[in-house]
This record gives C-alpha cells, structure tokens and sequence, in this order.
C-alpha cells in the first residue's frame, strides 16, 4: 500500500500488481503531502492534513472502497503520521498528531474520542505509545520569529490600517512586513492571491499557539487536557525528527546535532549534548537497536551512539 500526491492510494499485490487505486485530487498543501499511510488490520488509513479541508480517512485494503471520512477543520498542513493505541479489553485507537491538538480516534469508526490541547499549529513528527503513555512532540517556529506581525490588531484594524485600495483583504504589496511576501503561502491559506479575515483568523490562532515535548496518560474521553499531561518539556526541541523511547530513555535530536534524553517518567533532562563528530542539521528520526542509537544527517554523516541516560558517541 502506497500513497503518491498526484496518484493517490494504490495497492499491489506480491508479484508488484496492481489490485486497485484510490485518487484522492489535489491537496492545499505548500509543501507537498508527506503523511504516510498505515495498515491496520485490514483498514488502510491515512491522515491528510492541509490548509483547508483535512480529514482522516479509511479505506477497505481489500478493495480501496471508503469505510469512513472524518474531517479536521481546525488542522492546517501538517506532515505526521498516526499511530496505534490498543487500550486493555477495549477497540482500538488512532493517535493523531495534528494543529494545535494531539487526538485519539475509533479506527472502527473515525469518531474523534479524546484530545489534548496545546500542540504546535504544524505538526511533523510522530507519536510515540508505550502502554498507556504517550510522548508527542509538537515545534514550529513562532510567526514572529519570521515576520513582523501587528499584535493584538482586529480584521476590521488590520483593513483600517492597511488596506490602502479598500476592497477588504491584504494584498502582498499592502503587508505590514514587506517580508511576508517571500512566505506569503504561510498567510494565504486558499491560494486567493490575499490575505482575507478567514486567513488572519487561521493567522492568529497559529501566533498564539505553543510549541512542546508532552507526556500524556492515556485513557479517557473527551477534552484530557487538564488531567492527562504528566510533563512537558519547552527546550532544545526539534523541528522534524521524532522522539525515540529506548530502555526506559526518552530520547529527541535537535537540528544541529544536539540530543537530549529524559527520564520518561519525569521528564528531568539526563543528558543533554552535541553529537561531536556529526553536527550537522537533522531530518530523519533516531532509530535504536542492539543497545545502540543511530544517527543520520543531511550531507551523510552519520553516528552511533551507546544508549544510556549518559549517551556517548
């Protein structure tokens, strides 16, 4: 089972095949689309999230035929991909790591079941489910960090100000930062060639929203957010890489080469340090094996690593 952007879901059986596919038309993504499809059972699901209109969706993997949608209004693009829950004695969950929340859903179903709030507005990386914890990393650089946005102004503000031809949206050439015409696909979410009152409002929920390292106890239903969050952790985070759980050390790798690794149960920092030899920016994951972790960066370094709360290269 594969997913390609312009081709969609295909299926092929073992002599390469093809059994069936599924188009899925073109996706408001600036990026491209990167999620990647998950088999669970006999239930292919994938997770598209996109600057408007994402859902989930379930396909049968027997035949490509839909089993259920569930749309995401509040996701922007995003490049996660789900994980499995299977909570004791009960059916089992998709984890879903999306804007500004951290989602449980029915894969019988799609049916959203719980959440937690608090999440960074692009999410990337993938969750990590030991038991009944869950570890989500969840970083995107604040607006502000890139432009200069006007705080605290209302749409009808932002027009009074601004809108130099009055005809109620924000062309490029009316930006409150001559910079947001370089990245102005950040503001213009539906590609309308202006920022109009639907975009700023998407605009300013992504400046408000934050940016962490979650511990979260699973299990319940509903809005978990005051109970669930063990812990969180709010430096030295990655952009891209997701977090890796390896005997009883949670362990994250910043751009840059720089790793740290927690006590999962408490999130104290055990170690935090360069990877000497190998700095370098870092897009894929760490992955472990044989009590050792690997590392792999952009121009080919690569490094292995003793895994322990003090880690050595």
């Amino acid at each position: 089972y594969v997913f390609f952007e312009s081709a969609g879901l295909i299926s092929y059986d073992e002599q390469g095949k093809e059994r069936w596919r599924r188009a899925l038309g073109t996706f408001n993504n600036p990026y491209g689309m990167a999620n990647s499809p998950m088999l669970v059972g006999s239930t292919l699901i994938l997770q598209v999230d996109q600057d408007l209109d994402s859902y989930l969706l379930a396909l049968s993997a027997k035949d490509g035929s839909v089993l259920w949608q569930t749309k995401r209004p509040e996701a922007n693009h995003g490049y996660s991909t789900p994980v499995l829950y299977q909570p004791k004695g009960q059916p089992a969950q998709l984890i879903v790591s999306g804007s500004y929340q951290v989602c449980g859903f029915s894969v019988k179903t799609g049916e959203k079941l719980w959440w937690v709030e608090g999440m960074a507005w692009q999410a990337k990386s993938t969750p990590v489910v030991d038991g009944d914890m869950l570890y989500v990393h969840s970083w995107m650089a604040d607006l502000g960090e890139l432009v200069k946005l006007p705080p605290g102004k209302s749409w009808a503000q932002l027009l009074e100000e601004y809108d130099t031809d009055k005809d109620g949206k924000i062309a490029p050439a009316e930006a409150p930062d001559k910079e947001m015409a370089r990245i102005w696909f950040l503001f213009d979410l539906d590609r309308s060639g202006f920022i109009e009152q639907k975009d700023y409002d998407v605009i300013q929920a992504r400046n408000k929203a934050q940016s962490g390292l979650f511990a979260i106890a699973l299990g319940g239903n509903g809005n978990l957010t005051a109970k669930a969050v063990q812990w969180k952790a709010t430096k030295q985070l990655p952009n891209i890489p997701s977090p890796l759980l390896y005997r009883n050390v949670l362990y994250v790798l910043k751009e840059g080469g720089i790793l740290t690794a927690y006590d999962p149960k408490t999130g104290n920092v055990l170690k935090a340090g360069r990877v000497e030899g190998a700095l370098d920016a870092y897009f894929a994951s760490p992955v472990a094996g044989d009590g050792k972790i690997y590392l792999a960066a952009n121009t080919g370094k690569f490094a292995v690593l003793e895994a322990a709360p003090e880690w050595k290269v």
